[in-house]
């Protein structure tokens, strides 16, 4: 069965799909695919002289080999060979140092001087093609990525961390979506900055905190800071914060946050509790 990168042989379970054929006894290339952005795996009918990077006719020697673009005026430029574990001398990996174009382009691989372990010459074929492979640019599309959390159900109002919710099966549940967005948001107006060492301390956290005074002396400067940090998360597009005195002196939060994937908007009232309020 010929290598084509998507089975259960050493391509990523073993030398090919299933394994690859037994020896014909004749020499040739049986097969070639691209298994990524830059790097191309051959199969030999026979194992190849594995030899080393300058010994003639050996498949790990670059010169014994080439990879073109059907219809380009150049070669693209190889800078390594190795054999593939396991295939007893029958695959080798090409790896360029130009990324390939997409599918629809075809690359050419050509290796005429390499002999056999036994020495025999390569007889017809001694070049083969197949698709060329590109991986796909990062899209910036941010309703392409499931942002995904653990789920931590407060216990209470004023809890802070929750606890964690178990599925049926036994698994922890996870939050996503409109649900998550609610919690990044409540979890930036409660963490303190710097709380989290690994992110810098602008960067996350504006401080109100269960049964700790927090002072309000600056109000505008506090909403535009809620907006800052809430506009940090990667799924917000726009969002606008409110921060309300009643006559008691309890300080509410209210943030309005619309979504990039989803257009929706994601609602978010939060009693400050034990806020001092210094106007």
């Amino acid at each position: 069965m010929p290598s084509n990168g998507s089975g259960y042989g050493t391509d990523y379970w073993g030398v090919g799909p299933w394994g690859i054929e037994p020896t014909t006894g004749v020499f040739s290339i049986e097969d070639v695919f691209a298994n990524s952005e830059r790097t191309v795996r051959v199969t030999f009918t026979e194992p190849a002289r594995v030899g080393t990077a300058f010994r003639t006719g050996a498949a790990l020697n670059l010169s014994n080999w080439s990879i073109s673009v059907v219809g380009a005026t150049t070669n693209l430029r190889l800078i390594a060979v190795r054999e593939v574990e396991g295939s007893g001398g029958r695959q080798f990996e090409l790896y360029c140092l130009e990324k390939f174009p997409d599918v629809f382009h075809t690359l050419q691989v050509a290796c005429p001087n390499i002999v056999s372990a036994a020495g025999a010459s390569m007889v017809a074929p001694t070049t083969a093609s197949c698709a060329a492979a590109q991986v796909p640019a990062a899209s910036k599309q941010i309703n392409r990525v499931n942002f995904v959390d653990i789920r931590n159900r407060q216990a209470a109002p004023d809890d802070v961390s929750g606890i964690l919710a178990v599925q049926a099966g036994g698994d922890y549940a996870s939050d996503s979506g409109d649900d998550l967005l609610y919690k990044m948001i409540v979890r930036r107006l409660i963490a303190r900055p710097g709380e989290f060492t690994h992110i810098p301390r602008d960067r996350f956290g504006v401080g109100f905190r269960v049964q700790e005074p927090t002072p309000l002396s600056d109000v505008p400067a506090l909403v535009a800071e809620i907006e800052r940090q809430i506009r940090q998360e990667p799924d917000v597009d726009t969002v606008s914060a409110r921060v309300d005195i009643d006559p008691d002196g309890i300080v509410y939060v209210t943030v309005s946050a619309r979504r990039i994937s989803t257009g929706n908007q994601i609602q978010v009232r939060s009693r400050i509790p034990d806020a001092v309020v210094s106007l």
